[in-house]
């Protein structure tokens, strides 16, 4: 028998490191309270990822359990494929249209953000194709990006370990640089000079690659899982401008970054995108059902409705797409994204995130904070003045968010940062304690890699 099956391991976890599982390294996870979950062992952990930032009402919303409950009472399953349809898509996908930005008034429904990043690419090579221009392929993507792990989700992901077994399966991407003004701007480059070099860097891959060849360009409003990496100012607007000029459109990844994440209904309109295709999924149902969303421009639609024409049919669909309980869910999730004592009580949280990312900046080994709304990150480094990272392999982000679960808080963590995501529904003592347990788990990690230093609060 083999090491595998003698340790009962049926499930394969995803984004695990799978041997550690094997050596009995995993939190089972089985309650959730408000933004509290609770493991086997009786510990309990302030969630301060929302789950995989989608669980932004916690996990205890008695108002979504009902709407699930009451649509699965009376239709728990039903499909949109061959002229078939059911009253809670159409409504969701109204409210949908009602709330976003005013030329996108098309929904199609998919299962999860990757799903929905798949389908925009193959949309738009389709609309290309019947407007006579069937070269127009290529996807322009962001080093350190994150759109999904179906297979061309992944391809255009911009990290590396996120690309399992897609990599050479589409020759048409074309990366280009992440944009973090921290990491990469030159000494003296304000802002503004950062953004016009990045929008050139886009200009510059759009010619080499040719523009009669390039489709799309994908782009999250606020790179979140690259830690929370946020558009330098004037950034979208000059890219838009290059898009424009060549005929490319734009892709917004809004996953993670819609329905009051960025203290505002979508990071498109706080950031100035008029997107082709915008994508939703994450906080769509606030993780209470799978449940993803393209929104479409009218000449997209009417593209893709021309072409139906001559087949009968649309050529995409999911069984699952638009199912009616999820988008039960979800239209009672907007509801309350929407109400002003929500919204009222999102914006004081956010006031008091922002102080407390302030303060611990001046730890020595946090190099810079970012927020944008409730999504932030704390960039790591071992010298604060040059912006010096740790040696990779110390592994530091890692012991840190380990160091924290110890303490009784979850985040995630890349190899330079550690990204907070945390509910939309935390109080001011939840938040205290993130930051509190943050501060004493910094001095843990700073006082084991510089034992003679000391702690440095």
């Amino acid at each position: 028998m083999s090491q595998t099956a003698h340790n009962g391991l049926d499930l394969v976890h995803q984004f695990s490191d799978l041997l550690a599982h094997q050596n009995g390294d995993t939190t089972t996870i089985v309650r959730g309270e408000g933004v509290h979950v609770y493991d086997t062992k009786g510990n309990r952990y302030i969630d301060a990822m929302s789950g995989s930032s989608c669980a932004s009402l916690g996990f205890s919303d008695a108002r979504l359990v009902r709407a699930m409950t009451e649509q699965a009472q009376q239709l728990p399953y039903y499909h949109l494929f061959a002229q078939k349809s059911h009253e809670p898509a159409e409504e969701l996908a109204r409210r949908l249209v009602s709330m976003s930005p005013a030329h996108l008034k098309h929904v199609l429904f998919a299962n999860s953000g990757s799903e929905a990043n798949d389908a925009a690419i193959r949309i738009l090579r389709a609309v290309n194709i019947a407007q006579g221009k069937p070269d127009k392929r290529l996807v322009i993507a962001r080093l350190s990006g994150y759109h999904g792990s179906t297979t061309l989700s992944a391809a255009i992901t911009g990290q590396q370990h996120m690309r399992f077994g897609s990599d050479g399966v589409s020759s048409d991407v074309r990366f280009i640089p992440e944009v973090c003004h921290y990491r990469h701007a030159l000494d003296g480059e304000s802002e503004e000079e950062y953004a016009a070099r990045c929008a050139a860097d886009l200009e510059a891959a759009i010619l080499e690659e040719g523009a009669e060849n390039v489709a799309a360009f994908i782009a999250e409003p606020v790179m979140a899982s690259a830690g929370c990496l946020i558009p330098p100012k004037g950034y979208f607007e000059k890219v838009e401008a290059v898009l424009r000029r060549h005929d490319v459109a734009l892709i917004a990844d809004e996953v993670v970054c819609a329905f009051g994440r960025l203290d505002a209904p979508f990071g498109s309109t706080k950031y100035g995108l008029s997107p082709d295709i915008m994508t939703l999924a994450k906080p769509l149902t606030g993780g209470y059902f799978p449940l993803s969303a393209l929104l479409l421009t009218d000449e997209i639609y009417d593209t893709l409705t021309v072409e139906s024409t001559k087949t009968g049919l649309l050529g995409h669909g999911l069984t699952y797409a638009g199912h009616p309980i999820g988008c039960a869910v979800a239209a009672e999730a907007l509801e309350i994204y929407s109400g002003e004592d929500f919204r009222m009580g999102l914006r004081e949280t956010i006031t008091r995130f922002e102080q407390r990312l302030a303060e611990i900046e001046r730890h020595p080994m946090v190099g810079e904070t970012r927020n944008s709304g409730l999504l932030g990150a704390i960039d790591i480094v071992e010298d604060k003045a040059t912006r010096k990272r740790f040696d990779i392999k110390e592994k530091v982000a890692f012991r840190l968010g380990r160091e924290l679960q110890r303490n009784g808080v979850i985040t995630r963590w890349t190899s330079e940062a550690v990204n907070l995501c945390p509910p939309l529904i935390i109080g001011e003592t939840e938040l205290d304690l993130v930051f509190d347990r943050l501060n004493s788990s910094l001095d843990q990690i700073y006082s084991e890699l510089s034992p003679s230093a000391g702690s440095p609060s």
